[in-house]
């Protein structure tokens, strides 16, 4: 990242004399940083405006396009009204990150951690001079820029208001500036990282037809799943039991005699896929579409009297509505509302058709750290 917009006129000292003057024959980063980060506000303050050009060159030079440079360059420009685009690359975000690291370590009382690790913090101390320098001079060029200019957003964050604007960039006018188009990409790519989705519902299973006969039962499972943006794909497993309120009649076999049973205990297992509709904050409404393979258990399997097992199984397709209501960071509670096709009469040991509506409520979290980090660092909120 090159440093641009810097106007130089009549350097007053040259490159030879800035590394004399700063190290002293020494041309490690560390001792140039170090100077340099207290020698670019003095120039500033003086108005030597030249002078500092020529140092945040050599800065940039000897120990690259850190933040530190990146900032000194920008806020530069910012107070010599020379401000465009240009500056604002792919990496822009990114300084906004360390800057805005920084300033948690100063409101915090850490600048102590600045000890154990000068690299990671490019060599320039935390709430040292060129911090200092850097929130003051921001807030004072607040003065000379009207809000809805790029340059006064970028004023209000590095003179330490981030929050502000991070909520403010989201929004027009400055949701179309370069800021703001380079901070919705980012937002995007963020959300478009895949979460892991773990729940587990309690419902009820609801007969319509001839199958309301043997009642309505509760029922228990979970969800397991990838979400990836408005789409979840899951893995749902659940239960559904308590005896029918009457007897109904079924089979051990196709080919055996009707038996009367109030047994009756099932199983689901299934893809389903959701879509995310409307967003009004904190609800969500989603549409469904699921498949499955359905059943339950009639008559119990008895190995005294060499009795076996009878189930009715099924095909279950289905179809529904509902609704996520956020309860903090990704953790939700739902309910959905499903239509199921199916057909317990397909294995000819039952007798009863119908349609079944499946009511559920349940608690779901989606989680992937990293993706979580990077919303985190744009101040996204849920």
């Amino acid at each position: 990242m090159l440093i641009s917009g810097l106007f130089l006129i009549g350097f007053q000292l040259n490159a030879q004399d800035f590394e004399e003057r700063l190290v002293h024959s020494q041309t490690s980063c560390a001792q140039i940083a170090l100077r340099s980060s207290e020698l670019f506000p003095y120039y500033m303050e003086a108005g030597m405006i030249d002078s500092a050009g020529l140092l945040l060159n050599f800065w940039n030079e000897k120990c690259g396009s850190v933040e530190p440079v990146f900032r000194a360059n920008l806020l530069m420009v910012l107070k010599m009204h020379y401000y465009t685009d240009e500056l604002i690359d792919a990496f822009f975000l990114e300084m906004m990150n360390v800057y805005e690291s920084r300033l948690t370590l100063i409101n915090n009382n850490q600048n102590f951690i600045y000890n154990y690790n000068h690299a990671r913090f490019d060599y320039v101390p935390v709430d040292g001079i060129f911090d200092n320098w850097s929130q003051r001079i921001a807030t004072d060029l607040l003065e000379y820029y009207s809000p809805g200019e790029t340059e006064y957003l970028l004023c209000l964050f590095y003179s330490g208001q981030t929050a502000l604007a991070y909520q403010l960039i989201q929004e027009q006018p400055y949701a179309s500036s370069a800021p703001g188009v380079l901070y919705a990409d980012k937002l995007n790519e963020a959300l478009r990282i895949p979460m892991l989705n773990l729940g587990f519902y309690a419902g009820t299973w609801i007969p319509d037809g001839q199958l309301s006969r043997i009642g309505v039962h509760p029922e228990l499972g979970m969800t397991y799943g990838v979400k990836v943006k408005e789409h979840s794909f899951d893995l749902v497993m659940g239960i559904k039991f308590i005896k029918a309120p009457k007897e109904y009649k079924a089979l051990r076999h196709k080919f055996s005699e009707p038996e009367y049973t109030d047994y009756f205990f099932g199983g689901y297992i299934g893809l389903e896929y959701s879509r995310d509709l409307l967003n009004f904050k904190p609800y969500q409404t989603y549409f469904t579409l699921g498949a499955a393979y359905d059943g339950f258990n009639m008559l119990e399997e008895d190995v005294d009297a060499d009795l076996k097992l009878s189930s009715a199984n099924s095909y279950n397709f289905n179809i529904g509505l509902g609704m996520r209501i956020l309860l903090f960071s990704n953790n939700y509670l739902n309910m959905g509302i499903r239509y199921n096709l199916v057909d317990y009469t397909l294995n000819d040991k039952f007798f009863l058709k119908g349609n079944v509506y499946t009511v559920r409520l349940s608690y779901q979290f989606f989680s992937n750290i990293y993706r979580e980090n990077q919303l985190k660092a744009l101040h996204y909120s849920y």
